[in-house]
């Protein structure tokens, strides 16, 4: 059984954005998994049992009938062949049935899952979850229990069906066994009525009248596969029963599952709900309001709430976790999961959200770190880092549910159980890019994606500080050297209000954002290889950075870092010079994406969020809608 880990209280090291100050946290479970020494091979992985012999009608040969085997029946022992169009299957003793054909149905008459019931692939193959979520609302999460928490619960464990056979010997007996890779990571519960027994998964005893009258079972992963080394568990089951009188082997049988994985959420997704910090009432007023504009619900957090440890001003809800969901087939169609990913950081109790306020019914909550936790990983562990390309086909090959893209180097990089945990979900490839000259480090500092009218569906915004400069300089050439930028902001330690000419005048400002354009044109070169974009699926977006100690940060507010909802984006307002009453950053936005199809609106970010180092697309959260079509199992990863 998993265990929590100890719960860790310390006080929280600087951090470039600011003022943070992070607490203790909850790690549920994976240190103590990642010590068990779970281990899986490729050959196992591959491992699928032959097929049994078919005639050129579709069926199998009469004659390789034996007493081991029969006819397709149906869970009560009766014939039952099916259409006369689908082949005849044949059924041996202690017959395992899962539902390999995913439409949420045990079928033992089913053709395709009694035949490829030991396979996996895009189309085939039968799925169980990760049981993370709280059914019963005692605040852990179920993964962490051994019973079956009420009915609910039950809906979230995949079923297995030992079907009924005739004229079964007295003392015939089945075993029926996990992989030793796969057994630590599952638990196995005998379905007895409206009881559910607990089950060594590596030694089930199946009597001779379990094997007469068929018999059921339930099984549910403890976690997600969190590895792609050599040795880890790859997410597959593999289960076999085999069947003996005492003396020698009848049957044998085996089936194939794999926990479906964590799916992360993309930028295209219909919006559900927008979260924010309760930390400034104007940022607010002004995210409900152009969340109203697109029918959304804005969801606003107590931090203060009973349930956070040691907790300080953090507004940065974005960093705070990531949203994702786990889903399989069911008789209602998909049973989806909502899983919240905690960020690694192990101090940021604002982050125990996750477990004080979404952990419930259908609502999973993990935290997955190095153990114990490396300081140095901190910033770029907070999820403003983590993000996904939306769904798209590069050089040929399909990625149906986008690819992860993260700020990582081999200097400066998240923590590297998280980094691994991303890559072990195995249906959204991995991309790293350099963000390691950021003070800050996060990916939504320099790229976001947004819908359009278009082929791939969509386009990526990137930020561009030359796109900045050649404005301010056409500004200046036309007489407007005068115009000021950010009137009425104020730095931490005076004015912000600058002019154009004085901005222009500034060598080291100017040297920072060539040095800057320099880095992201390298980026932006490996992105439009990796995704494979034309030059008109990226819009430019221009704001000035700055360099302190720590590296580049947003001098102008960073426009790229916006929330996108439903074809709505909310900008942080640029502050940008004013010329005959018009903000000509602001105009240029509205422009250049609204010729995408955006509805674009601003709020003041200034105080709470621009001066300490972050914008709009920190401050927020989001919870998008789960789309039915196109699940994950077809990507064929």
């Amino acid at each position: 059984m998993l265990e929590r880990l100890t719960m860790l209280r310390v006080l929280s090291m600087f951090e470039p954005k600011s003022p943070l100050r992070f607490h203790g946290s909850i790690a549920l479970g994976l240190g103590l998994i990642l010590a068990q020494g779970c281990s899986s091979s490729e050959e196992t992985m591959d491992l699928m049992k032959p097929s049994a012999p078919v005639s050129d009608a579709g069926g199998h040969d009469a004659e390789d009938k034996d007493e081991g085997t029969q006819d397709v029946q149906g869970i009560d022992g009766q014939d039952g062949q099916g259409d006369s169009d689908e082949p005849v299957t044949r059924r041996v003793l202690g017959d395992l049935v899962v539902d390999a054909n995913r439409n949420g149905v045990i079928e033992p008459d089913s053709f395709e899952e009694q035949t490829f019931e030991d396979q996996w692939n895009e189309s085939i193959g039968a799925i169980l979850l990760a049981n993370v979520d709280d059914d019963d609302g005692d605040g852990v999460g179920d993964h962490l229990d051994e019973v079956v928490n009420g009915p609910e619960d039950a809906k979230d464990l995949a079923r297995i069906h030992v079907v009924g056979f005739e004229d079964v010997p007295a003392n015939a007996q089945g075993i029926i066994s996990v992989d030793p890779e796969a057994a630590p990571w599952v638990r196995l519960f005998r379905v007895q009525a409206d009881e559910f027994v607990l089950e060594d998964p590596t030694h089930v005893v199946v009597t001779a009248d379990d094997l007469a009258h068929g018999v059921e079972f339930a099984i549910e992963a403890k976690f997600f596969p969190t590895s792609t080394a050599a040795g880890a568990w790859s997410g597959f089951v593999d289960i076999e029963h085999i069947v003996t009188n005492g003396h020698e082997e009848l049957s044998r049988d085996q089936v194939r599952m794999r926990v479906a994985p964590l799916v992360f959420m993309h930028n295209l997704m219909k919006t559900e709900k927008i979260w924010v910090g309760g930390f400034d009432g104007e940022f607010i007023k002004g995210l409900k309001a152009a969340a109203t504009a697109a029918a959304v619900a804005v969801d606003v957090l107590n931090y203060d709430a009973p349930g956070y440890a040691n907790h300080d001003f953090d507004q940065w809800t974005q960093d705070h976790f990531e949203m994702g969901y786990a889903s399989m087939p069911s008789k209602e169609g998909m049973h989806t999961m909502l899983v919240a990913f905690r960020t690694p950081r192990v101090k940021r109790t604002s982050a125990d959200v996750v477990f004080v306020e979404f952990l419930g019914k259908d609502f999973g909550a993990i935290h997955v770190h190095d153990q114990p936790y490396d300081q140095a990983t901190r910033s770029l562990d907070s999820t403003g880092n983590w993000d996904t390309v939306p769904p798209h086909r590069a050089h040929g090959v399909s990625y149906p549910q986008g690819r992860f893209i993260l700020g990582s180097t081999a200097e400066r990089h998240p923590d590297p159980v998280a980094e691994e945990f991303v890559q072990a979900q195995r249906v959204q490839p991995l991309i790293r890019v350099d963000t390691s000259w950021l003070a800050v480090g996060h990916v939504d500092e320099i790229l976001s994606f947004v819908p359009a009218n278009s082929e791939r569906g969509w386009r990526m915004l990137f930020a561009r500080p030359k796109m900045a400069v050649d404005m301010l300089m056409s500004l200046q050439k036309a007489g407007h050297g005068s115009a000021k930028m950010h009137e009425g902001k104020w730095w931490w330690g005076g004015p912000a209000s600058r002019t154009v000419d004085q901005v222009l005048g500034n060598a080291n400002l100017m040297a920072t954002n060539q040095e800057d354009q320099a880095i992201l044109d390298g980026i932006l070169l490996q992105l439009k290889d990796e995704l494979d974009l034309q030059d008109d699926e990226i819009i430019d977006m221009p704001f000035l950075e700055q360099s302190i100690p720590e590296g580049s940060v947003a001098y102008q507010p960073g426009t790229v870092n916006l929330l996108h909802f439903d074809g709505h984006v909310l900008i942080a307002d640029p502050f940008g010079p004013n010329v005959g009453g018009v903000d000509v950053f602001k105009q240029d936005l509205d422009t250049r994406l609204s010729a995408t199809g955006l509805v674009t609106h601003y709020v003041d970010d200034w105080n709470t969020y621009h001066r300490n180092n972050g914008e709009v697309h920190c401050a927020t959260n989001v919870l998008r809608v789960v789309p039915h079509q196109h699940p994950w199992w077809e990507s064929g990863r």
